[in-house]
This record gives structure tokens, sequence and C-alpha cells, in this order.
């Protein structure tokens, strides 16, 4: 997939900037950290930081709340909006 990647950049004359990379090699993953906090960081464990304690909800719910924090109009879901 790499070698794919390439040749289309190189095909089109493209510039790639990765510029998160840095962020995902931190320890812990930067992205990875702040995506947490900013969706499911209410709900963290204060004595295990990979625990987490979500309230049961339906998935239409769920996908609203991600939705809402992210400020995205848009939210691509799949499955039974009422399944918990």
């Amino acid at each position: 997939m790499e070698r794919e990647k390439r040749a289309f950049i190189e095909q089109h004359k493209l510039i790639h900037l990765a510029a998160s990379r840095p962020l995902h090699r931190r320890m812990p993953d930067g992205i990875q950290a702040g995506m947490t906090h900013a969706l499911v960081g209410e709900y963290q464990n204060p004595e295990n930081q990979n625990l987490y304690t979500v309230p049961e909800t339906t998935l239409e719910k769920l996908a609203a709340e991600v939705a809402k924090k992210l400020d995205t109009p848009v939210m691509r879901v799949v499955g039974n909006p009422r399944m918990r």
C-alpha cells in the first residue's frame, strides 16, 4: 500500500505533510490522548487511566453526543439506533 501511495503522490506532483506524526510518536500518543479526553475523559477512572465507565445509552444518543463533542454536523453510524 505504501508503494501505491508514493506512486500516486509522485504522479500527481503532490506534497504530503505529516504534521501529526510527532504527536503519534509521543508516549502517550498525543492524538489518542486528545481524542480520549474530548470524547470520554469525564468517564475516566482516576485510579486507572485505561478504564472508563460510560453510562448505558443507545447508539443514537452516543452518536449524537460524539457529534456534539466533535462539533460536526455529520456522523455516520452503522447499526440499530436503539441498540444499547
